[in-house]
């Protein structure tokens, strides 16, 4: 090679070399885009509100169900019928609830567009209590609480001498859930024949605790909650025996207890609890994944928060009603549920859930 024709060579070499140097570096300067990461999908948050009698049952399974959460679930107790007014509106998926939905109710999700599974999920007692101290009332009538809860007795019978002439002569102090809680409604429907009537001087809270906290504190307080928080509070409050004065029951008044309840022997005072779940909600799997676990959990549940666990054929029956998207209730009325035992719970369903199926059969068949 001649001496001119290498030293064009050399320059051509020279020149590849900035090039590429040149590259080099407007490749560092400017890298290649990285593609972000997937998003992770977002779910809402499951929203469940209702009675405060069954918010312990609700919180025990949610314990359970922790490690399968892929969102939030806000548990929150504003009454049974406090509930309903925002179940009924579409503000809630869940309703938890210490009494069937009422017609009314019932009317308001119809005209809102909310349909929904009614699920039976435990068993309860209501529980008339008084202070540990309180050393004369240790049984009460029907007809005795008929007497002090009805509409004319306020402002007229104000002494515990004029329930019972055996009892002191002192003054009665009243405490009660409030107008917005299902244990009110079921209480009144229960001892007065209607939801809703009752005199009105007493103290009142939607608060459970707080009211064991106020009944507590008196020698001559009388109250009445669910046996749930009767209970977590047998330290400081005492259960007053019921006699139902029913000529089949016998003579003895019954003391409200898990295995009472369960046998149908407390009456008028045993009650079932129930899930509301709105279809549109129940639409989304992870608000029918929360649902159909807590059905089958709540019998596990139940007795360590002081209800009653349902059979598991019992339910199962709740969980086909879901499958099933069974709409609407199966209890009319609240005094349908009046007098209910377990048995006659399962009869219900049963029968509910077989006309069902005899309806999804037949619009199948050709």
């Amino acid at each position: 090679m001649l001496r001119g024709e290498r030293r064009r060579a050399a320059d051509v070499v020279g020149v590849l070399g900035v090039v590429a140097v040149l590259l080099g570096c407007q490749a560092k300067t400017e890298p290649v885009a990285e593609q972000p990461p997937p998003v992770p999908a977002v779910h809402p948050p499951i929203l469940v509100d209702g009675s405060s009698t069954v918010h312990p049952i609700s919180q025990g399974v949610l314990a359970l169900y922790a490690s399968r959460l892929v969102t939030d679930v806000d548990l929150k107790f504003s009454g049974t019928g406090g509930g309903f007014k925002l179940f009924c509106r579409g503000k809630t998926d869940i309703n938890s609830a210490s009494r069937p939905i009422s017609p009314a109710e019932a009317e308001l999700c119809k005209s809102s567009g909310v349909d929904f599974v009614e699920l039976p999920i435990a068993f309860d007692g209501v529980v008339v209590v008084v202070a540990q101290d309180n050393d004369f009332v240790r049984e009460l009538k029907v007809s005795e609480l008929e007497r002090l809860f009805s509409p004319e007795a306020q402002g007229t019978l104000t002494s515990w001498k004029q329930l019972r002439k055996t009892f002191p002569d002192r003054p009665i102090e009243l405490f009660a859930p409030g107008l917005d809680s299902g244990t009110f409604d079921f209480f009144t429907s229960a001892i007065l024949g209607e939801s809703g009537k009752s005199r009105g001087d007493y103290e009142s809270s939607e608060d459970d605790e707080e009211l064991a906290s106020l009944v507590a504190k008196s020698k001559d307080a009388l109250g009445y909650f669910g046996l749930s928080h009767f209970l977590k509070n047998q330290d400081r409050l005492r259960a007053v025996a019921i006699d139902d004065e029913a000529p089949d029951s016998g003579s003895e008044a019954v003391l409200p207890s898990l295995a009472s309840v369960q046998a149908g022997t407390y009456q008028p005072l045993a009650r079932p609890l129930f899930l509301y779940v709105s279809t549109k909600s129940a639409q989304r799997p992870e608000v029918a994944d929360f649902v159909n676990f807590y059905v089958r959990s709540a019998r596990l549940v139940a007795p360590d928060v002081g209800s009653v666990g349902l059979s598991p054929d019992l339910l199962d029956l709740s969980v086909r009603r879901f499958q099933q998207r069974k709409t609407g209730p199966v209890f009319a009325d609240l005094t349908d549920v009046i007098g209910l035992s377990l048995a006659d719970l399962m009869a219900a369903e049963t029968e509910a859930v077989s006309a069902q199926v005899g309806a999804t059969t037949a619009a199948h068949d050709p």
